[in-house]
């Protein structure tokens, strides 16, 4: 039993060890405390609600700092029968006094109320600024950084982070002032009360500072451990909630609950070094309170006995030195307190750091009047690797309301073309350009205004039919709305749903059929109606019977519209003037059965109008 005993007390020991046994830091962890200022600038359109918080505060502190007063009144005025203190001309009485605490409670209640609701205000206000301002950068980043980052991760930046700066500005610099404001006050009145135990008693100042010194630096790096290991909790998690059809497919549960529990099992490990070290350090300082007792008893007792402090006096002071002792903890643990916010603070700056989707360097780009829609690949090409070309040289010219189709295997690099004409990339040697434009001169905005996009993968959003057409034209009318399903040949069908037009389709569109999906896609474009029309294998995942009606609907969508698709369904090549292959990273012509002579099947011309 014993033996066992001692075995388990030395794994315990072991485990503590390893807690915390760990690098005080590193150079990535080191966050300069100027890395917040930037973020001063969200607090600037608020700062009168932040005034009104800090003199609220403020306020109450000052009332507080008063109570300990009372005790040495009632002891040395009241209780111990001595001719009363008088106060501004009002000799202090039992009745005073009372009178006097219950003024100070009810204005302590009165300004509290009133700080918190300046307290809230603020807060809320900050944190929805700085919110707004991260959601409209991000919305501004290329594709490709979406694509290279989980949406679990960044979601956990936006919030995680965002709580931790918003405390820091709404809470925390309140605090920092209030209680620099109340050492000031509380040290005088310790001097006033007795000088010389007052003076002895700072000698333990420096001991507070020693144990900032020592615990910040592990702080600092356990602090960017924890929020990297939260943050992979959120990706994972976020992938099991967006893939839960795949995962059940595969029946993957247990692998997937694995994974999540690994996952969320480091993230508990650095959370629970972090709070080994924040408690360390607690105890520590709490240690120090308390060798600062021990002091104030010896030497306060002896001044007590001798007759150089009164009892009032002593009881006095041991309660405004116990405040001392807990605000000066504190401030002095504001290094550490602060070191997540600091932390947070790194990580926000280099979202905002980002350089937005690519562009024009010297303004947001051209927005021409009008676009007649031809469009211009010379030499392009595009890798996203360097030593991995997947377009080499290509070329080709389409005028305006001619249609193009492009054929290749997969991976041949098609969807990068496509990625090309809707800037989403931009070539690394040659130029695409829109009615002779580079689109490097283009507003991207402007550009994909001009271009209806139906592919293969398509999303809709978590709301009624009617919204989810109306995306790709917010302004248009219900009337509008309702022909353009007419057109993709969706209406009838809509009609027969329960709430017709608003019926909400569920996640990504998980109440409708492929079919109805693919049809309210098009619906989109009908109503977008813009003079570039891209299709990515727009029916590559249909059945034959409706992949058929839906070609009868795209040949009346291409009409009058310069038209790029990408397909590997013959039927969809018929509607092409022009068919190419994408091989090698090159486009070469196809010529053969199944591309007609456009002549004989083309009648409209393109509109021009944007």
């Amino acid at each position: 039993m014993d033996g066992n005993r001692s075995q388990s007390d030395h794994s315990i020991r072991k485990r503590l060890r390893d807690l915390l046994a760990m690098p005080p830091g590193d150079a990535q962890a080191a966050v300069p405390y100027r890395a917040l200022l930037p973020f001063l600038a969200y607090a600037r359109p608020v700062w009168r609600l932040f005034a009104g918080g800090l003199v609220a505060g403020l306020c109450v502190s000052m009332l507080q700092m008063a109570l300990p007063l009372a005790s040495k009144y009632f002891i040395d005025s009241i209780v111990s029968g001595r001719p009363p203190a008088v106060l501004s001309g009002v000799p202090v009485s039992l009745p005073v006094l009372v009178l006097f605490l219950a003024a100070i409670g009810l204005l302590i209640m009165a300004f509290g109320t009133l700080g918190g609701y300046f307290n809230v205000r603020f807060s809320e206000e900050y944190t929805f600024l700085l919110q707004a301002d991260l959601y409209r950068k991000i919305l501004d980043f290329p594709l490709s950084y979406f694509r290279d980052r989980s949406t679990g991760y960044l979601l956990s930046r936006l919030n995680n982070d965002v709580g931790y700066l918003h405390y820091v500005f709404s809470g925390y610099l309140t605090q920092v002032v209030t209680q620099v404001v109340s050492i000031l006050v509380v040290f005088r009145i310790l001097a006033y009360l007795n000088l010389g135990l007052t003076l002895l008693l700072l000698l333990f100042v420096p001991v507070f500072l020693l144990v900032n010194l020592v615990f910040i630096p592990r702080v600092r790096a356990l602090g960017y451990r924890e929020r990297d290991a939260s943050a992979f909790v959120y990706r994972d998690l976020g992938e099991v909630i967006t893939g839960i059809e795949v995962i059940k497919a595969h029946a993957a549960e247990e692998r997937e609950y694995g994974r999540l529990l690994r996952t969320m099992r480091d993230a508990v490990q650095t959370r629970v070094k972090a709070a080994v070290y924040s408690t360390a350090s607690g105890q520590v300082q709490y240690g120090v309170n308390g060798l600062v007792l021990l002091v104030l008893f010896w030497f306060g007792g002896q001044d007590v006995l001798s007759g150089a402090m009164t009892v009032g006096d002593f009881v006095a002071f041991a309660a405004y030195i116990a405040s001392f002792s807990l605000l000066l903890s504190s401030l002095v643990s504001s290094p550490l307190t602060l070191q997540p916010a600091l932390i947070s603070a790194a990580r926000i700056s280099e979202i905002l750091s980002l350089p937005p989707e690519a562009g024009r360097a010297d303004g947001p780009g051209l927005r021409p009047s009008s676009c007649e829609g031809a469009l211009e690949l010379s030499d392009v090409g595009f890798g996203y690797r360097p030593e991995e070309p997947v377009l080499a040289g290509v070329s080709l010219g389409v005028p305006a309301g001619r249609v193009i189709g492009i054929v290749g295997r997969t991976g041949a690099g098609k969807t990068t073309l496509i990625n090309l004409l809707l800037k989403f990339h931009l070539p690394q040697t040659g130029r695409v350009a829109l009615d002779g434009r580079d689109l490097r001169d283009l507003d991207s905005r402007w550009l994909r205004e001009q271009v209806a996009l139906v592919s293969q993968d398509l999303f809709l959003f978590h709301a009624t039919i009617e919204e989810n057409i109306r995306y790709s034209r917010p302004e248009a009318s219900f009337g509008d709305v309702v022909r353009a399903a007419e057109q993709a040949g969706i209406h009838d069908e809509i009609l027969l749903m329960p709430d017709g037009y608003r019926t909400v389709v569920g996640e990504r569109g998980a109440k409708l059929s492929g079919g109805q999906r693919q049809r309210i896609g098009i619906a989109r474009a009908f109503l977008k109606d813009a003079p570039v029309l891209v299709l990515d294998e727009p029916t590559s995942h249909l059945d034959p019977a409706t992949r058929e009606g839906l070609e009868a609907t795209l040949a009346e969508l291409v009409l009058g519209r310069t038209t790029i698709f990408v397909t590997h369904q013959e039927g969809l090549l018929s509607l092409a003037d022009e068919v190419y292959r994408l091989r090698d990273g090159a486009l070469e012509r196809v010529d053969g059965p199944g591309v007609p002579d456009s002549s004989a099947r083309r009648t409209g011309e393109a509109d021009g109008a944007c």
